[in-house]
Parts: structure tokens; C-alpha cells; sequence
């Protein structure tokens, strides 16, 4: 293969990649819990910050948009999002009175519990009828690849 028709079939390749990569995306972001009048969605604006706190417990919004890499006005925002839907508090930091921290609610963690079962469910269906080889091999290089878009960002 020459080296025009190489770097044309690795474009095309990159270009599949991301169309499917933003298939997965939209996919999952479609998966929801419904809790009394409200419904939220397992991905997009502020699943993340759930996710990040019923895993580390509270943080201050500074420490949450350096751990996820996101801009301290887009978590903010999406901060005060999640406390309008009643998943957060906000409260003063015990170690600097002038910092605040936010903590998930008793329903933020119900939520962050559901979509999360709800994600898994959706993958296990979904991964239902694959081998384990296929899954192993699925997983090592999922996880090889997002070393490597880490490692080159």
C-alpha cells in the first residue's frame, strides 16, 4: 500500500472511530431514572460530578473540575443544575471557612445508584452474548486506548 493510499485508509479509519465513539456517547446519554416529578439522565451535564462524589465523597468545585478536566465555570454550572434538582448541597468547607464544598443528598446517591445500575444492565444485555475472550479482549483494548489518548492529550 503506498503511503497516500495508507494515510487515506487511517483517516477513514479515525473518522469510523469517532462516528462510532459518538454513537456509544449518545447511547448511553439516552439511558435515564425517573424519580417523582423529575427525570435524570445517566450522562451529559453534571452525571460526572455525581459519579465523582458518591465516589470520593465531598469536594471543594475547584478539586472536582481539575479531577474530571473541566473548566471550574462549565462544573459550576452544572453544580448549581444538580442542586436545583435537589442531588446536591452545598455547604462550608471545615478546613477553609472561606471555600465551600458540595456532597451528594440521600436522592443524589439514589440516582447516582440507579443510573449506574441502569448502565450496567445496558452493557451486561449488551455484552450478553460475547465470549469472554471477546470481552477480555474488548476491555484491554478499550483501556489501551484510552491510556493512549491520555498519554497523547
Amino acid at each position: 500500500m503506498s503511503e497516500p493510499e495508507r494515510n487515506s485508509h487511517e483517516s477513514s479509519f479515525v473518522q469510523d472511530l469517532e462516528r462510532s465513539i459518538f454513537r456509544l456517547g449518545r447511547t448511553l446519554r439516552t439511558i435515564r431514572v425517573n424519580h417523582e416529578d423529575s427525570s435524570t439522565y445517566a450522562t451529559g451535564a453534571g452525571f460526572w460530578e455525581l459519579v465523582l462524589l458518591h465516589h470520593r465523597g465531598p469536594l471543594r468545585a475547584t478539586e472536582m473540575a481539575t479531577l474530571l478536566s473541566l473548566d471550574i465555570s462549565t462544573v459550576s454550572r452544572q453544580l448549581k443544575q444538580l442542586s436545583s434538582e435537589g442531588l446536591i448541597t452545598k455547604s462550608q468547607d471545615p478546613n477553609d471557612a472561606r471555600a465551600f464544598v458540595v456532597q451528594l443528598t440521600t436522592h443524589g446517591d439514589q440516582v447516582v445508584n440507579d443510573l449506574m445500575r441502569r448502565r450496567e444492565a445496558l452493557m451486561e444485555r449488551s455484552l450478553s452474548t460475547w465470549s469472554p475472550e471477546d470481552r477480555q479482549t474488548f476491555e484491554s483494548l478499550l483501556n489501551r486506548f484510552a491510556s493512549d489518548l491520555e498519554a497523547g492529550s
